[in-house]
């Protein structure tokens, strides 16, 4: 198996096009948390220190480059660890890719369900903890976009892949990182990601997949 491993960096970005899921959201969150999301759901490329198009097309060019970088057509099977909003499912669904994402959340569940029944997308989700997950097929791919921050069990997660992936399946992972303190912030804590997080520890999850 192959893995793909983009460490985010910290993503410079401004309100610009604002992309429906969120718009979905709005009404149930505050008006700061909106901004962070708006600028959060994807990466900014910058371009001689101005923002290159809109956070959308961002968004966009992140979805495509997991796609390119794990092979995927139309008719692959892939896993999306965490779901979340939809933002894979939605990109590589409308491209013919079968996603199946996977979150312990009530409300993204509902959320991401809604998604794939209006927009027909050949994919599906489900509500499980991953720690117990046994899928029924194995896939060629998985994606982790921003999940190994809530599950820092990096040798669990490579003993699954080995069991549930294609031969030759490759995995993409981002993720936010450090070298050393590996602990968020008090005002991460409280304003960005107040359930339980941490900042990934890239040496210990290469050696975990490495070790499997």
């Amino acid at each position: 198996h192959g893995i793909v491993i983009r460490r985010r960096g910290r993503a410079e970005a401004a309100e610009s096009a604002v992309t429906p899921w969120i718009d979905a959201r709005a009404a149930e969150l505050s008006p700061y948390r909106v901004a962070v999301l708006r600028s959060a759901r994807c990466d900014v490329r910058l371009e001689r220190g101005r923002l290159e198009g809109a956070l959308d097309d961002a968004m966009a060019r992140k979805m495509q480059a997991a796609i390119d970088a794990l092979g995927l057509g139309p008719g692959s099977h892939v896993l999306d660890m965490g779901g979340v909003w939809g933002c894979f499912v939605e990109y590589a669904g409308m491209r013919g890719v079968h996603v199946h994402a996977i979150t312990i959340s009530e409300a993204q569940h509902r959320f991401v369900e809604r998604l794939i029944a209006e927009k027909a997308l050949p994919c599906s989700v489900e509500r499980v903890n991953f720690r117990v997950y046994r899928p029924a097929r194995r896939f060629d791919a998985a994606v982790f976009m921003g999940t190994f921050e809530h599950n820092p069990e990096y040798a669990r997660a490579a003993r699954f892949l080995v069991r549930h992936l294609a031969p030759g399946g490759r995995v993409w992972a981002d993720f936010c990182a450090q070298r050393t303190d590996f602990t968020l912030g008090r005002f991460m804590k409280k304003y960005i990601w107040p359930g339980p997080i941490t900042y990934v520890n890239p040496y210990r999850l290469v050696e975990a997949f490495v070790r499997e």
